[in-house]
């Protein structure tokens, strides 16, 4: 219950900040513009020039599907980063949910929210089939980045001029998702370092059992790290 009353009070101030209400909605429209631009502007496209950019229609999913979390994750990012100002996260840590309790649960925002908007994305994109349950594995990952997009720019940025430069940084992250394209070897093994790269991946190779643990693996180990470093600064 107490949990629940700064659940809801955290989604009221949300909602009050024009800004941060603006970006939140932002991934359900991007979805609706990216499947006119497909719908109209693709085939005058194609027919124009000889390229068909519907080819690279798995890497196209997979920037619809990475920009969503990362866009959520930034308004998290900086609504924990006016707590951090405003001294409420140290106040936090005498109550019962504690520091930590507290950015889990705005943290939730995100997930909850990637969940919805990664099904919805999907769905209305309509470009790619991906199996039922590599998809629900996907949107899982999608929600754990978005997370991190957030905790990570509380924790590395001490105010929000600097989350803004942070938040540029962080999402530099979505053009490892386009690493097989350049089909560099060195390329490859850096960019498999970050969770965007196996978002792609997964979405290229949605059977296979290794890309599937590996994508895991690496979101979790990045989650590991963040939470490390937020136990040392509790």
């Amino acid at each position: 219950m107490f949990k629940w009353i700064y659940f809801k009070t955290d989604f009221k101030k949300l909602i009050r900040e024009p800004m941060m209400a603006f970006l939140f909605i932002v991934p359900f429209l991007l979805p609706l513009i990216f499947k006119l631009l497909i719908i109209y502007l693709v085939p005058f496209i194609s027919s124009i020039t000889s390229f068909n950019i519907l080819s690279y229609n798995a890497f196209i999913l997979s920037f619809i599907l990475i920009i969503s979390p990362g866009i959520l994750g930034m308004v998290i990012g900086f609504m924990l980063l006016d707590d951090k100002d405003s001294k409420i996260v140290q106040l936090m840590s005498i109550t019962p949910v504690g520091r930590k309790g507290y950015v889990i649960l705005r943290l939730t925002y995100v997930f909850v929210s990637t969940l919805l908007y990664t099904i919805y994305s999907y769905l209305i994109i309509d470009i790619y089939v991906i199996p039922i349950g590599t998809l629900l594995y996907l949107t899982v990952l999608l929600s754990i980045y978005g997370c991190l997009i957030g905790i990570l720019l509380f924790l590395f940025a001490s105010d929000k001029v600097k989350g803004l430069t942070y938040a540029k940084a962080l999402n530099m992250m979505l053009i490892f998702a386009f690493a097989d394209l350049l089909d560099v070897k060195w390329i490859l093994v850096f960019s498999s370092l970050f969770p965007t790269y196996w978002i792609t991946k997964i979405i290229i190779e949605p059977n296979n059992l290794l890309v599937l643990f590996f994508g895991g693996a690496v979101h979790l180990i990045w989650v590991g790290l963040c939470f490390l470093k937020l136990k040392r600064l509790s």
